[in-house]
């Protein structure tokens, strides 16, 4: 699905149709109910994604609570989301791990370094997470 927003043409990698349940300071909150499938699923008492799930959007026409809209976010933010989230986080873990291993020759050292280089890592984007906040926009447009 094509569309502009700002001047900025992109195609939606992430499209999910919910409902507003609240409108504030610009922004609205969606409930997106999951698909039926959800319902029957055997793991559904231990699944952390549950049946429905609520979003902060950016509207991108004004919305009122009980209005049907679509949430998008773009394929180029989907890409940058998958880098910051598990590509490089990896590549600090890996780099962690090497690094070690070759300096020390410990493999359980490094192992730990690794882990530790992860966890440093995401402790830092939590300290920046208003800043990624702003780089990553949901979108809400009318069905």
């Amino acid at each position: 699905m094509m569309y502009q927003v700002d001047g900025v043409a992109g195609t939606a990698l992430f499209s999910h149709t919910g409902v507003v349940t609240a409108v504030a300071d610009g922004m609205v909150e969606v409930e997106i109910h999951r698909p039926e499938g959800c319902g029957a699923c055997s793991l559904k008492s231990a699944c952390s994604q549950g049946n429905r799930k609520v979003l902060t959007a950016v509207p991108v026409y004004p919305c009122k609570p009980g209005d049907s809209v679509t949430v998008e976010i773009t394929n180029q933010q989907g890409w940058q989301a998958l880098f910051f989230g598990i590509v490089l986080p990896f590549l600090c873990t890996i780099s962690g791990v090497l690094a070690t291993v070759h300096l020390t020759g410990n493999e359980a050292l490094g192992a730990l370094v690794g882990l530790g280089s992860a966890a440093g890592y995401y402790g830092v984007f939590y300290l920046f997470r208003s800043a990624a906040a702003r780089r990553f926009t949901i979108t809400a447009r009318p069905v």
